[in-house]
């Protein structure tokens, strides 16, 4: 994932910051690219919430709780 998508990604999560937000949406204006790219986004975005949509709404099993809750959090490098 290049710099930009990682920046394209953030932007549709809102992952970025107010003054980030602020000029990336100005480079939006300005240069068709991103803006191509980001509107490629947004649709595989909407098929994807689609497609899963089902499944987004099933409850969680119980097993699959309980292991969650039991396996141990991996240490970071």
């Amino acid at each position: 994932m290049t710099r930009n998508s990682e920046q394209l990604s953030a932007f549709l999560d809102g992952e970025l910051t107010e003054a980030e937000t602020e000029m990336f949406e100005k480079a939006l204006l300005i240069d068709p690219h991103p803006r191509a790219q980001l509107q490629q986004l947004c649709e595989a975005n909407a098929v994807a919430r689609s497609e899963f949509a089902a499944i987004l709404d099933e409850p969680v099993s119980a097993r699959l709780v309980s292991t969650i809750w039991q396996t141990p959090i991996a240490a970071k490098d």
